[in-house]
């Protein structure tokens, strides 16, 4: 049975079936149904969020209406292409979208193929020699610093997953990374140097704040963008002119660094809490030097 809702028009009540049609006297309404929709599936509060951000988005681009359309998406998409979004936000849009016209009874008239592409890696990568250049300054301003900067280069994580850590994500030699964007929740190794970094700085910590990195003696968890303003602050301090590089740019090396070190695609996806090894091929960047000594010692054993 459908969804009823009361809606005024012209001083007349009238029912509106949800099945096939929004009308709703306001935006709240829509974007409530959707919102009851999304927690229905146990979704993480953080997706919801990102989820909701997107329909209220769209709903003020294109108005509200009887129902929406394919043409409506499209419109929208363009609009965010001109304010300047790119290809794999566009995409996470039109994954959203998706969600939320089957939320409201509405029909998806877009193929797979249609979903927005996304473009090269345009994010700076981090060389090896500005990521140590960068670790000296992280350890001269602090353990908290040098803890970031350690998890980030040797593990990897999103700045949100950074974000997440709790104290107790972290049991010597593991540290449980509550993965971003669908990926799985994964326990990952660490090394000896990254363990003894995170031993010391938690030993400083007499405050009751569950998170791992916080403001001063434990007032509050670091914020996304604190924790891009102390990278940036590094980098800066290290001589690293890459402006744009961010937590990504370490990202992007350790992937890399773990494809040089001949650890297969499928392997990474595993470790990284992937689903599909296709990533792995928009974080690497081989250095052409390295293909060829790869290449040169296969054909000797070839040979």
């Amino acid at each position: 049975m459908g969804e009823n809702l009361q809606n005024t028009e012209n001083g007349t009540i009238k029912e509106v079936n949800l099945n096939t049609s929004i009308v709703s006297p306001n935006k709240e309404d829509i974007i409530n149904r959707f919102r009851r929709t999304l927690e229905a599936r146990n979704l993480p509060q953080q997706t919801i969020s990102l989820y909701i951000n997107v329909a209220e988005k769209f709903v003020k681009t294109v108005g509200i209406k009887p129902a929406y359309t394919k043409d409506d998406v499209t419109t929208f998409l363009s609009e965010q292409k001109r304010l300047g979004k790119k290809g794999a936000t566009l995409r996470f849009y039109f994954s959203a979208l998706k969600r939320f016209f089957k939320a409201m009874g509405l029909t998806w008239d877009f193929d797979v193929g249609d979903a927005p592409k996304i473009e090269e890696q345009t994010q700076p990568i981090f060389e090896k020699e500005e990521v140590e250049a960068m670790e000296k300054v992280a350890a001269s301003r602090g353990l908290r610093d040098l803890a970031i900067l350690r998890l980030a280069y040797t593990v990897g994580p999103r700045r949100i997953e950074l974000h997440r850590l709790d104290r107790t994500d972290y049991r010597r030699p593991e540290i449980y990374i509550k993965t971003a964007k669908h990926g799985n929740p994964v326990w990952t190794p660490l090394d000896e140097k990254t363990c003894n970094v995170l031993d010391a700085y938690l030993a400083t910590r007499h405050d009751r704040n569950p998170a791992m990195f916080v403001r001063g003696k434990g007032k509050s968890r670091l914020s996304p963008r604190a924790l891009s303003d102390i990278l940036r602050s590094i980098r800066e301090e290290a001589g690293v002119k890459k402006p744009r590089a961010g937590f990504h740019g370490l990202r992007r090396r350790q992937v890399t660094d773990l494809d040089e070190a001949g650890v297969t695609p499928k392997q990474i996806t595993v470790f990284k809490g992937w689903k599909d090894d296709r990533t792995v091929l928009r974080y690497t960047k081989p250095k052409p030097d390295k293909v060829k000594e790869k290449i040169r010692e296969i054909l000797e054993r070839r040979l």
